[in-house]
């Protein structure tokens, strides 16, 4: 029964990730463990192509379409999620100044 619990958690884990990267939040730092869970998917589901008589391991494994995930986890980890991420909003909103307040349209009567 604990295996239903694991399993369980990873399904809980890689949605928490995905998530996170569809908002663009953290991007740099969910997009490493996103490739690694990639890497593993791949190892487990194509398992018998790897080891069953294939010439090379590598040039196999490079040969699937799964593999443009790793690329693209691992572009986002290096240049990050782009302007419309809320990484880049939050970035956008600490780096700039603290604007004045606006002056008041109406401005107050005096009497004197």
């Amino acid at each position: 029964m604990a295996g239903g619990h694991i399993r369980n958690a990873g399904l809980v884990y890689v949605c928490l990730l995905a998530i996170l990267m569809l908002v663009g939040l953290g991007s740099r730092l969910v997009a490493l463990p996103m490739a690694f869970t990639m890497l593993v998917a791949i190892a487990t589901a194509k398992w018998a192509q790897l080891e069953g008589g294939a010439v090379d391991l590598l040039t196999t494994f490079l040969g699937f379409e799964e593999w443009s995930y790793i690329v693209m986890f691992l572009t986002i980890a290096l240049i990050g999620a782009g302007p419309v991420s809320l990484d880049h909003l939050i970035k956008r909103r600490l780096e700039r100044p603290e604007a004045p307040l606006p002056r008041p349209i109406l401005q107050p009567v005096t009497h004197g």
